[in-house]
């Protein structure tokens, strides 16, 4: 128990919370219909004068929060706000002992309300909390998936029952603080720090059964919290009927701070004051009734007070009877909470939920989506825009869980929870590869009595675990396997209804040359030494393939042996063979490229036997596994051979996955390409199963926590969407453009127009970095090209014959000024202009700029922008108005997704690179300056690099204006679309590093 309390002190734990997910409607009509009653007589009764009274501090406050968004449009209302919390805001996700929790009576908890509430069938279909979520077996399931969803905190209840199952102190019960004690731990081994609920609604029957409840019944450490669930309505419990004065007897012995639901009021019309205060008026019932005693004055809202009192004079009898607090008690209520606990709207710390009925789609609960995006929206509002302090947001709740009278029908849960079934068949693999020392020390599978053993070891796995409906696959040894299975058929089969079957591994063998035969033959060995030496006998006639056996006699005759090397079986082993498994299971790695050898006669062994050399296929992709290689397509290709190969079995891929280093924990990019492609090649398998780590396992850590990585969210998806359905971003859009769009075709005059020296033209950039050794692959360069310099009439003929309407090509600056400035004009190019009304456009490239790469390409992109600015605006003040063509700008860009996009400096990394590469340009020619994402990143890393300011040159105002609107249209090259991810350059400044 002491370990329980020092982690709770030590850390400064939260102690309690108040939640009401599933009774929130309870005291929101406790007077209801009493002030439906009242309103006829109060307007009689209230004139002028009392309706100016002097207004209340509540009444003051509600007044400034209707004021501040009366104005306030519907529209202006809902918009949604684009940005992020303050950094250090802390998110959290919880659940409640009772609603998971489960093993009810297990060693010695107590009964709680909530079990007999249950057991007394007032819950939705007679369900209760027995079982829940289980959660009592299985801390480390839920702590795992608090990990993958890397929540820094998690907000958990203690069953005050489970700890003390009569309430008192004195039967303290050592496994509960034990379940709690683990439970708390296994939490800060994660790095997810607690946050404890110490009294959730579920109070212990024994201390309902005295009829009050104690002030030292749970544990002088820990702090004391009630609530009002049960007592008003009895539609929950312990089932107390007195609509009134119940509730108010028992809110009367305030100590803790306390989170408080309730919802927000908004007069059903804001000009009314009868409105106006009714909503003030609920807000005080609501919430001032426990917030206005600790938080203002130790006392009830005034407000609260008078509207008893005034039922009482209305009705002429004490219906509602409101506890006084002494002034010792005031004092001693005052200020007792440390924090301000809100379920459902801004403050201090927030709790927020939503319940959504079960409707036959496990996962797909859009509803609940939108509503965390709003109410999380609406909190970042009030943080960014109003100023409130709020420090932490909860959302209910980890999983589905019991909900009270609803029973399991409302699911507030993040993770959906099979409450009906274990929907995860077991597929169980009786040996891989790690057979006990002592029976190696008797030569192992060499031994034939192995086969016995391993039967009888089977024997025992079927008995004790075969009747939960478990697949087995006992080893590749083809007697010991048939044996076993033998044994289940016999046994076990006609009670347990199980599948049993024989895993093997085989890798794809891809001829090197299909068009050659015996390289194909050579292939069809491969496999078949591989994969039909145990495949064969069981799944065809009971013998090894006749590939095997020729290729093993031949090599033993022709070393001299009198007989093969290769053991045969006789009639009765095929016959006891033959057919012994239910279906054909594969584990699947590598593809090979085979081809045809003599391998030498004096090494017996079964690599030499085959006469086959493998290699790694072209375009193979390194793993971290040397031997291993990733080869996608060749997957398709073996199961295919399966089915022609063994006449269509049913066909699982019991393993198949991909090594990544050691220093990948949960961003393992390189394995979710391995799984999108080689899922993708097996669609039309009949089952995939995943190995080589979808949890990251941190072996530095002596309990060795697991975390999901990104590819176990991509199998989820697989899995769940059973495939790779073509989603709305991708799939297909079949129509037309627009009337009137306008196809083009491009081209640019240095890759196509050769005659590099022709007609005086001078030397371009392009020249000259052709020119230079070991520049341009092959030697290449542009000096002939296309030549198209001299057939401009055969290109023209060909854009005529693809019919388009435009066709985007290029100036070529020295063929029209030699000498790049306009002392000396090159005549004999002009004829290249075609017609007098063009597009014109400028694209930039920048080029030789290594010499100082921190500053040269932002120097020369900001004189190419200007430059452009002017050409526009000389075009625009001389020739617009007789010539009419138009002046923009084309710019390259890839398109960025982040590489993770759950990762937020993937997001902000593929933000960036767009920026750098298409706003460069574009956002000083549209919006007259750089971004400020360039400005801020670029100006950061000079100053952190020792520079005086930013590397990025600034543009003057005059140069805004000058510059901004220089465009008639928006020139876009685009060839490539990249996933981006964050890298640290450290103090490394170029480009690319910023």
């Amino acid at each position: 128990m002491m370990k329980v309390l020092e982690g709770l002190l030590s850390l400064g734990l939260l102690a309690v919370f108040w939640c009401c997910s599933n009774a929130e409607q309870q005291d929101s009509n406790l007077f209801e219909k009493l002030d439906q009653e009242e309103t006829f007589k109060s307007l009689q009764m209230e004139n002028s004068k009392e309706v100016s009274h002097q207004k209340s501090d509540s009444a003051l406050s509600y007044q400034k929060v209707l004021e501040k968004f009366r104005s306030q449009t519907e529209a202006e209302r809902d918009q949604f706000l684009s940005g992020s919390f303050p950094v250090g805001f802390e998110w959290s996700i919880s659940s409640e002992s009772f609603k998971v929790e489960g093993g009810w009576a297990q060693d010695g908890k107590g009964e709680t309300i909530w079990d007999r509430f249950s057991h007394e069938g007032h819950v939705s279909g007679n369900q209760t909390a027995d079982l829940a979520c289980d959660s009592y077996y299985k801390v480390d399931y839920d702590v795992y998936l608090l990990r993958g969803m890397k929540t820094p905190n998690y907000q958990v209840s203690i069953s005050w029952a489970r700890i003390f199952p009569t309430g008192r102190k004195e039967s303290l019960l050592d496994k509960g603080v034990a379940y709690y004690d683990k439970m708390i731990d296994t939490l800060l081994q994660s790095g997810i720090e607690p946050t404890v609920t110490l009294h959730h609604w579920d109070l212990p029957q024994a201390l309902q059964d005295l009829g009050r409840l104690g002030k030292r019944l749970y544990c002088e450490a820990f702090f004391k919290s009630e609530g009002n669930l049960g007592y008003g309505t009895g539609e929950h419990p312990p089932r107390v009927k007195d609509p009134i004065i119940a509730s108010y007897k028992k809110s009367a012995r305030w100590k803790v701070g306390i989170a408080l639901n309730s919802d927000w009021a908004e007069p059903r019309n804001s000009l009314s004051d009868q409105d106006v205060a009714a909503a003030e008026r609920y807000l005080n019932f609501k919430l001032g009734w426990f917030a206005h005693p600790i938080f203002v004055d130790g006392d009830y809202p005034a407000a609260l007070k008078e509207q008893i009192e005034k039922k009482k004079d209305i009705c002429g009898t004490e219906l509602a009877r409101l506890p006084v607090f002494t002034k010792a008690e005031k004092q001693k209520i005052q200020g007792t909470a440390d924090f301000f606990g809100l379920n459902h709207h801004t403050s201090r710390l927030i709790r927020n939920g939503m319940p959504t009925e079960y409707n036959g789609d496990a996962f797909n609960d859009t509803d609940r989506v939108d509503y965390l995006k709003a109410y999380i929206n609406e909190a970042m509002k009030a943080v960014n825009l109003d100023g409130i302090s709020i420090q932490r947001f909860t959302v209910q709740s980890l999983m589905d869980g019991f909900e009270g009278p609803q029973g399991y029908s409302h699911r507030f849960g993040l993770h959906y929870v099979y409450f009906e079934a274990n929907n995860i068949a077991p597929m169980v693999t009786l040996y891989h590869w790690d057979l006990p020392q002592a029976l190696q020390d008797i030569n192992g599978w060499d031994n034939p009595e192995m086969i016995n053993i391993f039967n009888e070891y089977c024997d025992f796995s079927y008995a004790t675990f075969g009747d939960r409906g478990c697949t087995t696959t006992p080893p590749w040894k083809k007697k010991s396997s048939c044996q076993a299975i033998h044994t289940y058929d016999e046994k076990y089969r006609a009670s347990q209804g199980g599948l049993v079957s024989i895993s093997l591994n085989a890798e794809w063998a891809e001829p090197l040359d299909v068009n050659a035969p015996r390289e194909v033959v050579a292939a069809d060995r491969a496999l078949q030494f591989q994969l039909g030496w145990f495949a064969h006998p069981i799944f065809k006639n009971g013998d090894y393939p006749d590939a095997m056996k020729w290729q093993v006699g031949n090599k033993s005759e022709l070393q001299g042996l009198t007989e093969s090397r290769l053991p045969s079986f006789t009639d009765q082993d095929k016959a006891f063979i033959q057919g012994t498994a239910d279906v054909f299971c594969i584990s699947t790695y590598n593809t090979k490229v085979v081809r045809h050898v003599t391998s030498s006669l004096d090494i017996q062994s079964y690599e030499t036997d085959q006469d086959v050399k493998k290699e790694d296929p072209d375009g193979a992709i390194h793993t971290a596994v040397i031997e291993q290689k990733a080869v996608a397509w060749g997957i398709r290709r073996l199961l295919n051979w399966l089915k022609e190969e063994y006449g269509d079995p049913e066909i699982y891929v019991t393993e198949n996955g991909v090594a990544t280093d050691i220093a990948i924990t949960v961003d393992d990019t390189d394995r979710i390409f391995f799984l999108k492609t080689y899922v993708d090649e097996a669609l039309k398998g009949k089952d995939y199963t995943v190995g080589y780590g979808l949890h990251y396992v941190n072996f530095q850590h002596p309990s060795r926590p697991r975390s999901p990585k990104r590819s176990a969210q991509l199998y989820f998806d697989i899995i769940n969407n059973n495939g790779f359905p073509l989603t709305e971003d991708v799939a297909m859009l079949y129509g037309h453009f627009r009337e009137g769009f306008k196809w083009s075709t491009a081209s640019a005059a240095y890759q196509i127009e050769g005659a590099w020296r022709a007609d005086g033209k001078g030397l371009s950039i392009w020249d000259k970095f052709a020119h230079t050794p070991e520049k341009i692959s092959g030697d290449d360069n542009g000096d002939i090209a296309c030549g198209s310099y001299y057939k401009i009439d055969e290109d023209i003929n060909l854009l005529k014959i693809l019919r388009v309407k435009n066709y985007r090509f290029t100036f070529h600056g020295p063929r029209i000024m030699p000498d790049g400035s306009n002392r000396k004009i090159n005549q004999r190019w002009i004829k290249y202009i075609i017609g007098s009304r063009c597009t014109f456009g400028s694209q930039y490239h920048t080029t030789g700029l290594n010499d100082d790469p921190g500053v040269a390409p932002y120097v020369a992109g900001h004189n190419l922008i200007k430059a452009h600015a002017e050409a526009w605006h000389v075009y625009n003040d001389k020739y617009r108005a007789t010539q009419g063509g138009i002046i923009g700008i084309t710019i390259n860009s890839d398109w960025a997704e982040p590489r993770n996009p759950y990762k937020q400096e993937d997001v902000d990394a593929a933000v960036r690179l767009v920026q750098f590469m298409i706003g460069w340009f574009a956002h000083p020619v549209f919006n007259g300056d750089y971004s400020d994402i360039m400005k801020n990143r670029i100006r950061e890393r000079s100053l952190a690099a020792g520079r005086p300011q930013s590397r990025l040159p600034e543009f003057t105002p005059a140069e805004v204006a000058r510059i901004k609107g220089t465009h008639d249209y928006f020139g876009l090259n685009h060839y490539a679309t990249v996933l981006a991810f964050y890298v640290d350059f450290g103090t490394q400044e170029h480009y690319d590093a910023d």
